[in-house]
């Protein structure tokens, strides 16, 4: 029948070949810009759009700039972005979509909105170039820009709550210190996509702009679906398919199971693959690539004792000790393990706790995941069993108990201890969020529950300062909170 045809012709221009091709041409658009500026995909889409390595990232969500429904959130707060901006000069935030729009509402309201109440947060804090500026430079710009394409309504709707969001931050204890201290001109959106017509030589340098600006690059283009061919350096044979706009979003429906990095790493290899046998190929990266790991997690116990130099804990101080709210820093050890500060405590994935890098050193490590872990007999290791949030609403609250009384032994002696789960993003931020608020102290300890629910923000505030790459889902966060 010919709805039978159509549901076959869509299938096939979103099919798993017409996306990786799509993916790499559109990633040669993306290379070309601004190569002096910093570079951050936008998780969870941009980052296909990016070669690796990729130093960097940042996460703001389309939910949040929808309309009736804007939002600034406590949880990601993305200084890292804002702070690599201001040293700069600029940076570039890369993201893509499929649904008929050159950008997504992440871009167009979201990262707007945040650069809004990131310049009126500055502004506010004494002592920073902001709050006086000299005589010869313009008033601060506390205004949200927005493209042209939302409406005025909407806009001044967005106005209305801009105070709000930044009693919000400042609520948290978010350290702007950093950034007010090298932020000279207020953030502020341009947008780019290769629909985008600009004529070369009238660009203007980011140094020469009235403001520091964030690109954000819209990677797709949205024309109609069409045939293109995909030439990559250094000019081996082109190959033909159909292009697909904002390929890498919605990744579940058609990666089968590929990541970023491998498409990355043999991406020549699946292209020569060919739409027939690329999915064959998938599947055999992926197996070997489990194959790969699984030895890696039985060498552990010899690993995870190899050594982190770390900050040695405050001596006298390791019951109740004291996580600084200002001048904090990122101490990144290699290998994607992160101190918090001088309290013992560091966070990384099951990757990085597996393979430590040279010269890095923990004395014990505890790992939440949800697959088996062996019995490790050389170092101080505990496996505790916890599930996504999105599988099992309670298995982190059922875990938590277990887990602290594993830390405050360890911390207690003095010792330095690496919390770690398969992502190094969720499930380890929250439980270092629970050792913060059961042993150390940023501010006095609050009671009553909507001033718990504000001491847990605060401190996972704390530990963004230091591990900007921390993106707790809301699930996770309401165990910490019930607990």
């Amino acid at each position: 029948s010919l709805n039978q045809v159509l549901r076959a012709l869509k299938r096939e221009e979103g099919s798993l070949y017409n996306c990786v091709a799509s993916i790499a041409d559109d990633a040669l658009f993306v290379a070309a810009l601004y190569p002096s500026l910093p570079l951050f995909p936008n998780l969870r889409c941009g980052v296909w759009y990016v070669r690796p390595p990729i130093e960097d990232s940042c996460y703001f969500k389309s939910t949040d700039g929808h309309n009736g429904n804007w939002s600034f959130s406590a949880i990601r707060l993305n200084l890292n972005l804002a702070e690599a901006a201001a040293a700069a000069g600029g940076c570039l935030v890369v993201d893509a979509t499929k649904r008929g729009k050159r950008f997504p509402d992440a871009m167009s309201k979201t990262v707007p909105m945040w650069a809004a109440v990131m310049n009126r947060a500055v502004q506010q804090l004494p002592g920073a170039p902001a709050a006086v500026p000299a005589a010869d430079e313009r008033p601060w710009d506390c205004d949200v820009h927005l493209p042209a394409w939302v409406s005025a309504n909407e806009a001044n709707s967005i106005r209305q709550l801009l105070e709000g969001w930044v009693d919000r931050l400042l609520e948290v204890g978010a350290d702007l210190s950093a950034l007010a201290a090298t932020l000279r001109k207020p953030l502020r959106c341009m947008w780019v996509s290769q629909d985008s017509r600009i004529w070369l030589d009238s660009v203007a340098g980011a140094a020469s702009l009235p403001f520091t600006p964030i690109i954000l690059v819209g990677a797709s283009a949205t024309t109609a679906r069409q045939r293109r061919c995909l030439t990559l350096p250094p000019g081996k044979p082109a190959v033909t398919y159909s292009y697909f706009p904002g390929a890498a979003d919605d990744e579940e429906s058609w990666a089968c199971g590929l990541t970023p990095q491998l498409m990355w790493r043999h991406l020549r290899a699946l292209l020569a693959a060919g739409p027939a046998g690329i999915e064959a190929l998938v599947r055999q990266l992926v197996e070997e690539q489990q194959q790969q790991a699984q030895p890696q997690q039985q060498q552990q116990q010899h690993q995870v004792s190899a050594a982190l130099q770390a900050a040695s804990l405050p001596g006298g101080e390791q019951q109740v000790g004291c996580l600084p709210a200002q001048a904090a820093t990122v101490q990144r050890l290699g290998g994607g393990i992160y101190l918090l500060g001088s309290t013992g405590l560091a966070i990384s994935g099951a990757a990085a706790a597996a393979a430590p890098a040279p010269g890095s050193r923990h004395d014990c490590s505890s790992r939440l995941s949800d697959g088996p872990a062996a019995a490790l007999a050389s170092c101080r290791y505990c496996w505790l069993p916890v599930r996504s949030s999105k599988l099992e609403r309670h298995s982190l609250l059922q875990q938590l108990p277990a887990v602290l009384r594993c830390a405050r032994a360890q911390l207690q002696q003095g010792r330095r201890l690496l919390v770690c789960c398969d992502s190094g993003l969720d499930v380890s931020v929250c439980v270092a969020v629970a050792c913060l608020l059961a042993f150390y102290r940023l501010h006095e300890q609050p009671g009553g529950g909507s001033r718990l629910k504000l001491a847990v923000r605060q401190h996972l505030a704390a530990v963004s300062a230091h591990y900007p790459a921390a993106r707790p889902t809301r699930g996770s966060l309401r165990q910490v909170f019930n607990f």
